[in-house]
């Protein structure tokens, strides 16, 4: 609600309101009446929802061929357990690749937010590193493997003070140098 602050800089009437909030492209809604949804949980129930449409129209098909062919009570038995066997391999990889997203979050939460890493690929690899201790021991919090990998390490992360680019000296007149007196500014023989 502090978005609104400016908006109440003097007392408004209704039209001068709602003149405010289209000018200032917000948008309002009653929330009371069930009407938002959070847009990760309409992304999650779409995506749910494509996968399920599938799976039905997969469904729909073999059955259709089954009974194209003039399948028997067996052949119905033995596609509906491979099915059956083909949805919980789906949905065994979606726990997977869901554990393994929110691994990565937490991995990334572990980063110093100060710091840049010199490339994407670094990143990554740390990430995969990381990953590969942890499966092997997940005794150890996730800050303590990523100290023990980067620990004295150099080229992860981009230096804090970067090299500048020095710039040439240009053409430099030597005919008005004096070698004798250099040589000898130097502690040198004029030899």
């Amino acid at each position: 609600m502090e978005f609104l602050k400016e908006l109440f800089t003097e007392p408004l009437t209704f039209e001068a309101f709602s003149k405010a909030v289209s000018e200032k492209g917000y948008k309002l809604a009653n929330l009371s009446g069930g009407e938002y949804v959070d847009k990760k949980k309409l992304t999650d129930a779409l995506f749910k929802n494509k996968e399920l449409t599938e799976q039905l129209s997969t469904l729909s098909g073999e059955m259709q061929e089954l009974k194209d062919k003039g399948a028997t009570a067996e052949d119905y038995k033995s596609k509906f357990e491979q099915l059956q066997g083909d949805i919980a391999r789906k949905e065994e990889e979606a726990r997977e690749a869901a554990a393994d997203k929110e691994l990565t979050g937490k991995i990334l939460e572990v980063f110093p937010k100060d710091k840049d890493f010199t490339s994407e690929y670094v990143k990554n690899g740390l990430i995969s590193d990381i990953k590969a201790r942890h499966a092997e021991d997940n005794t150890k919090g996730l800050q303590a493997i990523f100290d023990e990998l980067t620990k004295d390490k150099d080229g992860i992360f981009k230096s804090q003070n970067p090299r500048g680019q020095m710039q040439g000296m240009g053409e430099v007149d030597t005919s008005i140098i004096d070698t004798a007196k250099a040589r000898s500014i130097m502690g040198l023989s004029n030899e």
